[in-house]
């Protein structure tokens, strides 16, 4: 009868074991998946990226009439006056209220835009635009 309460006392710990294993086993695979899928995440949110700068350069070279790499504001405020060109910022998630305004937002104070200032900053005013954006648009 002693042997009896080891013998299920045994079977009992390892059974126990057993169960804490496979738990530990399911867990890992759990946790490899959901670092798998966070780093899917990464790659596609770059690409999306990637995608949205490619766009952005196409803008800057249909607005940038004289080929040379720059834009200047009577340019923009020109441009921005098309509604084709409005809708197509607010699909690309920009609220643009006048030119001028998002002219000074992107030229670094050299009075004219390069490619890099323009995808820069329109990356800086994509989705909900920062307060400090929001004083400078109505300035």
């Amino acid at each position: 009868s002693y042997f009896a309460v080891l013998f299920l006392l045994y079977i009992t710990l390892i059974v126990f074991a057993v169960i804490r294993v496979i738990t530990a086993i399911f867990l890992k695979d759990t946790l490899d998946a959901a670092s798998n899928d966070a780093e899917q995440q990464v790659v596609e949110r770059l690409q999306k990226k990637a995608q949205y700068v490619k766009k952005l350069e196409g803008i800057f070279r249909a607005i940038d009439e004289t080929g040379n790499g720059m834009i200047t504001k009577e340019r923009m405020s020109q441009m921005l006056e098309v509604p084709q060109v409005k809708a197509y910022f607010q699909t690309l998630e920009v609220e643009v209220t006048e030119g001028a305004a998002l002219f000074h937002i992107l030229d670094n104070g050299d009075g004219e835009v390069t490619l890099d200032e323009f995808i820069d900053g329109i990356l800086r005013c994509k989705g909900p635009a920062r307060a400090i954006d929001q004083v400078a648009m109505q300035a």
